[in-house]
């Protein structure tokens, strides 16, 4: 391994370290927030069950929440974004 490619790695690690931290922070001060970090925490591991369980329709639901909800959440929260 040369130097290169470990100092790339130190950098890597740190913006991912830099990302988590001000995620917690924004966490931390907003209630909103928590309330949907909850909210997007419970649609991935309904998703996980429903594909362990095999559940077709709850999955296809599921898929299509998680493919566009990004984008509804812009929608819906962009007074407070910007």
């Amino acid at each position: 391994m040369n130097l290169e490619s470990m100092f790339l790695k130190l950098i890597d690690t740190l913006i991912v370290w830099m990302v988590l931290y001000y995620i917690f922070k924004s966490l931390r001060k907003n209630v909103k927030m928590v309330l949907l970090f909850k909210g997007i925490i419970i649609v991935v591991i309904l998703k996980i069950i429903s594909s362990l369980l095999g559940l077709a329709t709850i999955n296809f639901l599921l898929d299509y929440v998680i493919e566009w909800g990004p984008i509804a959440l812009i929608i819906i929260f962009q007074p407070e974004i910007f």
